[in-house]
């Protein structure tokens, strides 16, 4: 997959008409090409700025998703939902800000997002504190102005907790560890059509087992309602088991929300997917004629060319007809001096 994040649109030259130009051949020929490699473009326009209809034509030509962003602060959400698009993996549910990890965990990475010049900080099951000062050996703490990105090796089981970290900007992504194996989703589809979803277990034996397992598949349509399928229950999951899932119809435009969430007692996990609904009739061929509309400061400088050919034309014209009255002026005089 490649991610395109721009505040503007193709800008090869400082010709708006090359520029439109430009975006017409890569619809044409370099997204055709790239689908047929197998290549996904997602595409986020960042303000109002950006040329909405070209990353949105870009992205759906190669079955990829558009996302916008109004302003850096919506930042850190997109890049969240990038990585669920891009790079799928189980995340650890957080409630509270604690979260409880298994001893099967093996490899940890963690996005914290953060006010900047907040103290963030990981409190595990030993009640020992970890934070860039103090990090015990395996672990890796890159500290940024909004965001610290942390990779935690062999972590103590049990229930954990964060300090300082804004949660709904937040994740923390299973590299190595318990986590729901799924199928992959067809991004991109019409109206009306159905998907079937594939789900294995872990393979490893979890610790909160007797406490009941529950496997679950979750729909959230453009409308915000949520469809539950129950996968699996505590009579039935077992460790590395594998499931299907009938998802309900997507029978709306717009973008769907897919996730696949495993509990036992206080272990939460949870793997998420995106589909975008497209509605019926949506040509999604790329032409380099009408499927590119002129930009904004392209049209009055086209517009102004038009009109002084119409009157370039009429001048014309008008001279045309002024000549041809002269001439018929003069052989009607010849005519009349020959009588």
């Amino acid at each position: 997959s490649i991610i395109v994040l721009t505040d503007s649109g193709a800008n090869v030259s400082a010709s708006p008409i090359t520029n439109a130009h430009a975006a017409r051949s890569v619809l044409a020929s370099l997204a055709p090409a790239m689908r047929a490699a197998g290549i996904r473009v997602h595409t986020v326009a960042l303000g109002d700025d950006a040329d909405g209809f070209l990353l949105r034509a870009l992205s759906h030509a190669t079955d990829g998703i558009d996302l916008q962003a109004r302003s850096l602060r919506d930042l850190p959400g997109i890049v969240l939902q990038l990585l669920d698009i891009a790079v799928p993996a189980t995340e650890v549910l957080v409630h509270d800000g604690g979260f409880t990890l298994e001893e099967a965990d093996r490899e940890l990475r963690l996005l914290l997002a953060h006010p900047p010049g907040a103290d963030v900080s990981l409190v595990d099951a030993a009640q020992t504190v970890l934070s860039k000062a103090s990090m015990p050996p395996g672990t890796v703490w890159r500290v940024g102005h909004s965001l610290d990105i942390v990779t935690l090796l062999n972590p103590v089981a049990g229930r954990w907790r964060w300090q300082g970290v804004s949660g709904d900007s937040s994740v923390i992504r299973v590299a190595a560890g318990v986590g729901v194996l799924t199928s992959k989703l067809a991004t991109v589809v019409p109206v009306g059509a159905r998907q079937r979803w594939q789900l294995q277990l872990p393979d490893a034996q979890l610790s909160t087992a007797e406490e009941g397992v529950a496997l679950v598949a979750e729909v959230t349509d453009p409308q915000g309602h949520q469809h539950l399928t129950p996968v699996a229950t505590a009579g039935s999951a077992m460790a590395g088991q594998r499931y299907e899932a009938e998802l309900p119809l997507f029978d709306l435009p717009g973008r769907y929300r897919v996730l696949a969430r495993l509990t036992s007692g206080e272990l939460a996990r949870q793997i998420v997917s995106w589909v975008e609904v497209l509605p019926t009739g949506v040509n999604q061929s790329i032409t380099t004629r009408s499927s590119y509309a002129v930009p904004q400061g392209v049209q009055r400088p086209v517009l102004g060319v038009i009109a002084l050919g119409l009157i370039a034309v009429f001048i014309l014209v008008r001279v045309l007809r002024q000549r041809r009255q002269r001439k018929l002026e003069l052989w009607h005089r010849r005519f009349d001096k020959t009588r």
